[in-house]
């Protein structure tokens, strides 16, 4: 059961960081890290990789409920 909570959780939360990512695309959000300037495509990236992680996480609570 506690590991049915934490993939559940733990894809919750890459979506919401691939939401994030999204608007940031969408919305040509800047983003300053100290002194460097992180480029837009970078979130595209960033997209793909959280999303089929949470893509995952979901598929694996399906397949387990």
């Amino acid at each position: 059961m506690k590991m049915k909570v934490y993939v559940a959780v733990s894809a919750l939360i890459f979506v919401l960081v691939s939401l994030g990512h999204l608007v940031r695309l969408m919305e040509g959000w800047p983003v300053q890290v100290g002194p460097f300037s992180l480029p837009v495509w970078a979130s595209a990236i960033a997209l793909l990789v959280s999303a089929g992680v949470a893509g995952w996480g979901l598929s694996l609570l399906r397949r387990h409920s």
